[in-house]
Order: structure tokens, then C-alpha cells, then sequence
């Protein structure tokens, strides 16, 4: 989280969500992203992640986010 590493999001709809885990609880993650608004996705639709760089074929790209302050 501390490296805001971006990942790839699979619903269990089959909706892929790219941004990094801001941070996350029992029950629900929360992913920012710096081209859409921020998400609160509950874990129980979440199918799996992966980490954004490990997925050459997938197209979209997020922009690389800010420095640490």
C-alpha cells in the first residue's frame, strides 16, 4: 500500500478495476484511482487481483501516482 502499487480489480461480474489499494479492513478494500472516483468494493465481489504490471495484454494504463509526502 505504502508503494501504491497499481493492481487489476476482477469482479465477480467480470468488471476489471485498475488503481492501488489505499487501504482496506474486514470486509471491504478501497481503491483510488487517479482516472475515476475512488471505490469502496466489498470483498465478496471480489473474484481475485493481480498486480496492473503482470498483465501485458491488458490495454488501459492508469497514470503514475503522486509521490509520497
Amino acid at each position: 500500500m505504502m508503494q501504491r502499487t497499481p493492481m487489476v480489480v476482477v469482479t465477480t461480474a467480470g468488471q476489471k478495476l485498475v488503481g492501488w489499494v489505499e487501504w482496506y479492513d474486514r470486509d471491504v478494500i478501497k481503491l483510488h484511482s487517479m482516472t475515476e472516483p475512488n471505490r469502496f468494493i466489498s470483498k465478496q465481489r471480489i473474484k481475485y487481483l493481480y498486480r496492473h504490471a503482470e498483465d501485458p495484454d491488458f490495454v488501459e494504463r492508469i497514470p503514475t501516482p503522486p509521490p509520497l509526502e
